[in-house]
């Protein structure tokens, strides 16, 4: 007996192409575009929004954008993307230098999604997988990128206006380079973020190295978390081209 396809599964599908196609794009478009039903576009988006596909750029009339899930899934069949390729020897020059595991993770919207890893050898060692969802609110790429949104953004990653004491994380960041922040969720680990900027100062990319808690003391988290801004500026020039100069990154 044939198997007949799902009529809201081909709905989504084209959904989720009309948006990639035409975005930014606000529903009533999107309907029309799709000769379909406002409601049940507007459905359709939720879904894919709910589950990581599309995000909302928050304003009254609110407009659809592709993530950077769409794209992680085409990296990983047609091959890397432009700052994946440029990141990769900066993940692994680190990655030896400190003998634990360096990930690049992308920022979408509200979320952070772990878009390449490169792995320690150590026996016990961290092991973020890619495409994973980075745990949150407050994580170490979270934090790592605070500093260089708008008070929207920031709001919308927190889930509320920063506190007073969010306001004093978000200056050490900025004063220091890069974020510390310790998990309990997958073992004791401890991730150390900085963050990759584009020309206009904005970040687009976070450099997160993640360690055992116990393998590392407060001095060798500076330390390394030295070693990590550094890496993330180094490849800030790299994808940005000569308008860096080199100590004065926004």
């Amino acid at each position: 007996m044939a198997v007949k396809a799902s009529t809201t599964a081909t709905k989504a599908l084209a959904v989720l192409d009309a948006v990639a196609r035409n975005q930014p794009i606000g529903v009533s478009d999107l309907a029309r575009f799709l000769y379909e039903d406002k409601g049940t576009v507007q459905r359709m988006l939720v879904t894919l929004a709910e589950e990581g596909w599309i995000k909302s750029d928050g304003a009254q009339r609110t407009k659809w954008s592709v993530t950077h899930r769409l794209r992680l899934l085409a990296d990983i069949s047609c091959g890397e993307s432009d700052i994946m390729a440029i990141a990769r020897p900066c993940l692994e020059t680190l990655r030896d230098a400190s003998g634990e595991t360096v990930s690049l993770v992308l920022n979408d919207g509200h979320r952070f999604i772990v878009a390449d890893v490169a792995e320690s050898d150590a026996l016990l060692r961290a092991a973020p997988r890619i495409g994973m969802e980075v745990p949150g609110p407050i994580s170490a790429s979270s934090l790592a990128v605070l500093p260089y949104l708008p008070l929207a953004r920031q709001s919308g990653i927190l889930g509320h206006e920063p506190t007073a004491d969010d306001k004093g994380l978000i200056e050490m960041v900025r004063e220091t380079g890069f974020a510390i922040h310790e998990s309990q969720r997958n073992g004791e680990t401890v991730s150390i973020a900085a963050a990759v900027q584009e020309r206009t100062g904005a970040p687009i990319a976070i450099i997160v190295l993640t360690a055992p808690q116990a393998r590392l003391n407060q001095a060798q988290r500076v330390a390394m978390g030295r070693q990590v801004s550094e890496a993330a500026q180094s490849l800030s020039w790299a994808q940005a081209g000569p308008v860096f100069a080199k100590g004065k990154l926004p």
